[in-house]
């Protein structure tokens, strides 16, 4: 299978299968977390934030640096599940400075890679990747 690089703002239609979405960052600690949003693009409820505290929710589960979602598991009324990166709060003052790198793998290949623009505005929270009904 070809792996697809992805660019900032392009998509890839992905199968509807077990997903493992996984997060390189480079020079900062960082926390990679999970939200599933319904048709209104909220969370349904605190229990639809997935990360090292609550590591999984309705066939998504956070495990260090990995987001895996059993796409096939998510309820009808989760219509997105996204994926976030940021800073460790236990480094106060620490930002994103190079950009993460994500790959996307289904059936044990890897489907598509993205890595988005380096940052230059102190951003500490990054939005990496949407998957969307």
């Amino acid at each position: 299978m070809q792996t697809t690089s992805l660019r900032k703002g392009e998509n890839v239609s992905l199968l509807t299968a077990r997903t493992v979405l996984s997060v390189a960052v480079q020079g900062l600690s960082a926390d990679v977390s999970a939200l599933l949003l319904g048709p209104d693009g909220k969370v349904r409820g605190d229990h639809d934030l997935v990360f090292y505290n609550h590591p999984a929710q309705d066939g998504v589960s956070v495990e260090g640096a990995a987001v895996t979602a059993d796409l096939p598991r998510l309820p009808a009324d989760v219509h997105r599940v996204i994926v976030v990166v940021s800073a460790d709060p236990l480094q106060p003052g620490a930002v994103f400075t190079r950009a993460p790198q994500l790959s996307i793998v289904q059936n044990r290949a890897t489907k598509a890679s993205f890595t988005a623009p380096d940052f230059t505005a102190g951003e500490t929270v990054v939005v990496l990747l949407i998957v969307s009904e």
